[in-house]
């Protein structure tokens, strides 16, 4: 059975994807096409071959104007180029992320394979463009959909516009990642207190603590929180009691790092930044160390670390957009707000940590009513069974 998979393998979820694939089926023959550079910050080992896109060695990913252009038609052409050479068909072909070099690829995509899967993530239908356009880009989606053999979403609210999009709704699938980090947290909530875990990250277990954020990305906006909770003069009054978390362990930006760094030395913010990888362990004891967790990034498939923070029992104030119905219908503790310029969340905020102990007591009963099932050995046989049918491998 050889599978082969495209995306962003510099990542934990390729790490860990890639392992269980290994685990559930043991003769799987695993070839990675990362669309990105790969730096080893995370364990591949599971992968029988790693293939990084040419173009990230390009000169041409210098031009920042042309490489809008070039980028996806020369990605595009390196696929070809890689499946041609491969001279062989692949059992199943898994697409992790659907840049615009990957909907490009629908016009020869099912040469190379019988199963072609794809993940959608949400932010697809919103965020990505295809030289400048987004109309072109989504034209060229429906496109490649039409394609596939499984389309996987993650949230139920994205099914609504993939309805529209695919008429064979018999090819979608609902399917997430899983979290290592879930068991960790499970197993440390009953032994470890609040303030230990703060400790273990060199924080006075004093301090109220305020993830912006979990990753180094630029989309959680975290300057622009920064900024708006500034103006606000209840605020100010009380951030000398509070202390910023800024998780940049992935996806970070180092120029964009320094400038909300010297935004808070200059405002006199007190902050710890995380960049080196955490393990699994670290990684629990960082959501159990978090009191508050802003999570006003601009686009999220139901990423698992928020769940993490949600499970740990920190108090999140999220953006309305994002695609959280879900946590509401299962009556989960957390907070909802429109818009981030309004002085309503700088002033929810000032009202949370006023109420900082009550508050967590409450968020405490997210962990009985959503439980701890998305480890990855609870997502693994949906992926296995369902998504890539290998019942009787």
């Amino acid at each position: 059975m050889n599978i082969l998979i495209i995306g962003q393998a510099d990542s934990v979820f390729f790490e860990y994807y890639s392992k269980q694939l290994k685990l559930y089926c043991s003769d799987i023959n695993i070839t990675i096409f990362s669309l990105d550079e790969v730096y080893s910050r995370n364990d591949l080992s599971a992968c029988d071959t790693v293939y990084v896109n040419p173009w990230n060695n390009s000169i041409l990913i210098n031009f920042k104007g042309l490489r809008t252009i070039l980028e996806p038609i020369l990605t595009c052409y390196y696929i070809f180029l890689f499946l041609r050479s491969s001279r062989k068909k692949f059992d199943i072909i898994h697409f992790k992320w659907l840049k615009s070099s990957i909907v490009l690829s629908s016009f020869f995509i099912r040469h190379f394979s019988n199963r072609i899967i794809s993940m959608l993530w949400g932010g697809e239908f919103h965020n990505q463009r295809l030289f400048f356009s987004h109309k072109l880009y989504f034209f060229f989606l429906r496109l490649f959909l039409k394609k596939m053999d499984v389309i996987t979403y993650s949230n139920d609210e994205d099914l609504s516009s993939l309805t529209n999009m695919v008429r064979q709704k018999v090819k979608l699938k609902h399917a997430i990642y899983g979290s290592e980090v879930l068991k960790e947290i499970q197993t440390k909530l009953s032994k470890f207190e609040r303030g230990y875990c703060k400790n273990l990250f060199g924080i006075d277990d004093t301090m109220i603590t305020i993830s912006l954020g979990y990753s180094g990305k630029r989309i959680h906006q975290q300057l622009l929180v920064l900024k708006l909770l500034m103006k606000n003069d209840n605020f100010v009054q009380i951030k000398g009691r509070l202390l910023f978390i800024l998780p940049m362990t992935y996806g970070r930006d180092e120029q964009y790092q320094k400038v909300i760094e010297d935004y808070m030395n200059i405002n006199k913010i007190q902050y710890k930044v995380l960049v080196e990888k955490l393990s699994n362990s670290d990684v629990a004891f960082l959501r159990l160390a978090t009191d508050i967790f802003i999570q006003t990034t601009k686009f999220d498939g139901r990423s698992s670390s928020v769940i993490e923070y949600l499970l740990a029992g920190s108090v999140m104030i999220s953006g309305s957009w994002l695609p959280y119905n879900v946590f509401k219908e299962r009556s989960l503790y957390f907070y909802e707000v429109h818009e981030i310029e309004s002085s309503l969340f700088s002033n929810l905020l000032v009202r949370i940590v006023h109420n900082i102990s009550s508050e967590l007591s409450l968020a405490k009963s997210n962990q009985y009513k959503w439980g701890f099932g998305e480890t990855w050995e609870g997502v693994m046989p949906n992926w296995i069974n369902n998504i890539y049918k290998l019942k009787n491998h």
